[in-house]
């Protein structure tokens, strides 16, 4: 393959006109070895072609202005040879959209040149037209003549910038899958391009915007000084190839299970195969996985004769409209006939839409126009977006190669996945025997079908299956058939203490980090795909520990465990810092990050943890019988790693492993609170030490030296015994009352530092500054509900999908705030108010009765 290893860049020259300025400019680009340039502000006019192609050397694509104001084009390098498919140019000198292919590589560039005035209709315009284009590898770059961020993107001045214009291209990021690229590689540091002649007010009013998947192709994006111009030119260097996607794995088409004679075949097959003497021989787990493999193989078949005929069909009514239109139109049969297979032509498109739909998880139609192409593009975004196109290896060199990719990846978590030594002992040393009053008996014994098909019946439908392909669905439909089989399968791996080849397998997928460097395997969160028979089983264990778990869990523990809330934890530390700094109570919180917590705990340390609080035997070996000789691969772009050994860890996506993962934790708890000389912070008598919700942890500790380095000391013994490591770097001492202004030197001893500004915890930013909680907290989330219902304000909703748009995705945004933090103020209330009538009713004078209805819409949200 050829590799499209492309420097594009943004310029605003700021006329073209004068024949000296315009050698020197054109010199200048290509003595940069730039390959595509979007040029703003050329004041040229339709006269000035011929000669600046000359002089340039190259193809330029223009669109005119005047002769003193406007103008834009595109300058392809000389020895660039690309093919334009679509060009859309403005009549008034503002925009090119073109689509481009080069080395077999398509992508859409876009030039713009935003208006000085605050015009949001020229964003929507141009939009309008990007949406019309198949391709969806974009790459738009320009000056906008507004800022993103009046913090960031702005230094002095009046703050403001042309609103409007601004949340119309936010609404688009969203829609199109649009990241602000420089933004993104630069999240915290301020950058301009542009400075004010008049006030000496620079902003950053040129950039690039990039579809997100092209993202990790970044190889840089910075700021060249200019030539005869007050703007910075802009340049992106970005590997725009492509890779042939792999075959992925088989997954079942759920659609099928509406089928009748689908599930005829089916029910035929496990009929036949049950009934053949010769696979009544097998074991029960070989007899289930065979049958699987016949239910496959006849699955595959029947969905590619299914689609054949498909075809054929679509071709003969087309066909048949065709001929019909051109036979006699005064013949009333003839166009009954004709009106019955344009009809059966729209049920045939409108079906498969609907499939469309569904592998797009989308949960909305709009009336009157159903866009195939959008929700086509949803359908292919969300595999892009498992898709990973660069990563930095050990030694910091990027990946680009997919084989590469993923040698990388089976690299690290093999490794993550290795068992490392642990001494569970030196926990378990420190804590008197555990006195049970617990019936474990509720937890012992085989499966019966009675707990199985209450684990499969309370699974979602519609989840991606594990790697037999097999969805829950498939199960739910055939359960009165097969589920005997699935239950003789499970408890046969009890009595082998091991799955079959195929339960013990999973698929991870890997799902990136908010906020982190993507090109860093590091930063992504492995969730293991399972399959159903795993999970079945799964689920039945961990509805058994759920059982007794509330009375081997602590109060201190608000996470998986019912009739407590997370809340509650939120609710105390905003308390007690509130009331420590009122108080001039010293101490600290100490927040905890444990690196690759869930992936890292041993295994020997969750069988020590069963056998301390003394469950039994049966319990002990379904646990056992889940991880002995389990492995897992991850698919990258359709291919996969292979499988590698995993010897460590609880699954996320496993329903067991949350549960296990708080009695592994209580452990650490119950260590900390028996350690009489770690102090915590006392309030009327009352002392707390630590609160968790599953691992995220808090400690209060009362600011003296021995409380903190016993406290160090016993974490670092906690890692011995468990894997769970705590990140030092990352975890952050909160100082408390006079701690705020006087410092305790002894800090520094143990290589930490206080954390003076908001700490991010539970989802919620803590700060001592009641003010700041408002703004860090209810002000985010209000603009991301904003950006949300710009995103979707555009569509042409039913107002049964607007009202699903605000309650699942908008509303969602402050649910949890309204639940754990103060009230905020009215005003605040208001907008809220304000912004989802508008999104529902659209922007018109509001009456009285309009108001009281708005408010309904949001007390009544469940």
């Amino acid at each position: 393959m050829v590799y499209s290893n492309l420097k594009f860049a943004s310029y605003n020259c700021r006329g073209l006109r004068n024949a000296d300025k315009r050698h020197m400019v054109f010199a200048y680009l290509h003595r940069h070895k730039l390959d595509i340039i979007s040029i703003q502000e050329t004041h040229s006019v339709l006269s000035d072609e011929r000669r600046w192609r000359t002089e340039w050397g190259n193809d330029i694509i223009f669109s005119h202005g005047t002769n003193t104001s406007k103008g834009v084009a595109v300058l392809f390098r000389a020895d660039l040879s690309p093919t334009v498919s679509k060009k859309i140019t403005d009549v008034h000198g503002r925009f090119i959209i073109l689509d481009i292919t080069v080395n077999n590589d398509i992508f859409t560039f876009v030039c713009v040149y935003g208006p000085n005035i605050d015009n949001a209709t020229f964003f929507h315009t141009v939009y309008e037209h990007l949406e019309s284009l198949k391709c969806d590898n974009i790459i738009c770059g320009g000056d906008f003549n507004f800022v993103f961020n009046l913090t960031l993107d702005k230094y002095g001045g009046v703050q403001k910038t042309n609103f409007k214009a601004r949340d119309a291209c936010l609404s688009y990021l969203d829609k199109f899958s649009l990241d602000d690229v420089w933004r993104t590689r630069n999240p915290l540091s301020s950058g301009f391009t542009w400075t004010s002649n008049i006030d000496n007010i620079p902003c950053r009013l040129d950039f690039f915007l990039i579809s997100k998947k092209l993202v990790n192709k970044v190889i840089d994006c910075y700021f060249q000084p200019p030539l005869q111009s007050d703007h910075q030119i802009v340049i992106l260097h970005c590997d725009i190839s492509t890779e042939p996607r792999g075959p992925g794995y088989w997954k079942f088409n759920n659609s099928l299970l509406l089928d009748p004679a689908y599930i005829d075949l089916v029910n035929s097959l496990i009929s036949n195969y049950s009934s053949d003497p010769h696979n009544l021989n097998q074991n029960p787990a070989s007899f289930w996985e065979g049958l699987k493999f016949t239910i496959r193989n006849n699955t595959i078949r029947f969905s590619k004769l299914k689609a054949n005929d498909s075809r054929i069909y679509e071709k003969n009514l087309i066909k048949k409209i065709a001929q019909l239109e051109s036979d006699s139109m005064s013949d009333e049969n003839l166009l009954r006939e004709l009106k019955d297979a344009r009809n059966n032509l729209h049920l045939l498109y409108k079906n498969k839409l609907e499939g469309i739909m569904i592998r797009s998880k989308a949960r909305w139609v709009e009336e009157g126009k159903q866009n195939s192409k959008y929700f086509l593009s949803l359908e292919k975004r969300n595999k892009q977006y498992n898709t990973i196109y660069k990563l930095n290896d050990t030694r910091d060199i990027p990946l680009t190669i997919n084989s590469d990719i993923l040698s990388h990846i089976r690299d690290f978590y093999t490794e993550l996945y290795s068992s490392h030594y642990s001494n569970p002992d030196i926990c378990f040393s420190l804590l008197p025997d555990f006195q049970s009053i617990v019936d474990y008996d509720l937890c012992e014994g085989p499966l019966d079908i009675t707990e199985c098909s209450s684990a499969l019946f309370s699974m979602p439908n519609g989840k991606s299956p594990g790697s037999d392909g097999f969805s829950t669905d498939f199960y739910k439909k055939f359960w009165p058939s097969i589920g005997t089989f699935v239950l003789n399968s499970l408890n046969y791996a009890f009595e082998l203490q091991m799955l079959s080849c195929e339960q013990r397998r999973g698929i991870i997928t890997l799902i990136p980090k908010p906020e982190k460097d993507p090109c860093y395997i590091a930063n992504y969160r492995p969730i293991a795909l399972l399959n159903t028979d795993y999970k079945i089983a799964a689920k039945a264990i961990a509805s058994r520990l759920k059982k007794v778990l509330s009375s081997l869990i602590g109060n201190t523990q608000t996470g998986f465990m019912s009739n407590r809330f997370i809340g509650e934890n939120v609710r105390f530390v905003l308390d007690l810092i509130d009331y420590s700094n009122h108080n001039n109570i010293p101490g600290f919180l100490f927040f905890l990050d444990f690196e690759k917590a869930f992936d890292t705990l041993e295994w020997n340390f969750i069988y020590a943890t069963l056998h301390y609080f003394k469950f039994g035997n049966n319990f002990t070996t379904w646990v056992r019988t889940f991880y002995n000789n389990t492995n897992s691969c991850i698919f990258n772009n359709g291919f996969s790693t292979g499988y590698f050994p995993v010897n460590r860890g609880v699954r996320q996506g496993c329903p067991l492993s949350p549960y296990l993962f708080i009695l592994c934790t209580e452990i650490l708890a119950r260590v900390i609170l028996n350690n009489a000389q770690i102090q915590g912070i006392t309030i009327l008598s009352c002392e707390t030490k630590l609160l968790q919700y599953a691992d995220d942890t808090v400690l209060f500790l009362n600011g003296d030296r021995r409380s903190l380095e016993l406290t160090i000391q016993l974490l670092h013994d906690f890692r011995r015994a468990s894997g769970l490591k705590i990140n030092l770097q990352k975890s952050h001492l909160f100082p408390l009352g006079p701690f705020l202004t006087n410092h305790p030197t002894f800090i520094s001893y143990f290589n930490l530092s206080l954390h003076l500004g908001p700490v991010k915890f539970l989802g919620i930013t803590f700060t001592h500054n009641g003010d700041d909680l408002y703004r860090l907290n209810y002000v985010t989330k209000l603009s991301r509900l904003k950006n949300i219902l710009n995103v979707w304000s555009t569509r042409d909703l039913t107002p049964v999908g607007r009202n699903i748009i605000v309650k699942s995705f908008a509303l969602s945004q402050l649910v949890y705030l309204f639940q754990v933090l103060p009230d905020p103020p009215d005003s605040f209330i208001n907008e809220v108010q304000t912004t989802i009538f508008d999104f529902l009713f659209g922007q018109k004078t509001r009456t009285r009765s309009e108001e009281g209805q708005c408010t309904m819409i949001i007390v009544t949200v469940d």
